[in-house]
């Protein structure tokens, strides 16, 4: 009956330990992130890096619009509206990247066994 018993330990070893994500099992050899959290980071930063461009493009051009109306109320006020834009669109670049660090630190740190 002993014996049996082994026989069951050795052909079918204990179940891994929970992993509701299931990151134990990525190949680190496929991709240079090792988890999901550091790839999420990586994208929203790219992201954040090429919206930030764009948005500084429009202060740049609604302000130029404002500048160069001389008197002509439709372009001072075109202007105005890419400034004021671009200042919410940055405010909520802004926010997406706090929330998305924030929530995959307290993911990645909730999961970290010592």
């Amino acid at each position: 009956m002993l014996e049996k018993a082994l026989k069951i330990l050795v052909i079918h070893p204990p179940l891994p330990a929970f992993d509701p994500f299931g990151t134990s099992g990525i190949d680190s050899s496929i991709s240079q992130y090792g988890d999901v959290a550091k790839l999420a980071i990586n994208i929203v930063n790219f992201a954040v890096s090429f919206v930030s461009i764009i948005a500084i493009i429009m202060i740049v051009l609604g302000g130029f619009w404002y500048l160069t109306a001389a008197g002509n109320e439709e372009q001072a006020n075109k202007g105005k509206k890419f400034v004021l834009y671009a200042i919410i669109g940055i405010v909520l670049i802004a926010l997406a990247y706090v929330i998305v660090n924030t929530v995959t630190g307290a993911v990645s740190s909730g999961f970290e066994t010592e």
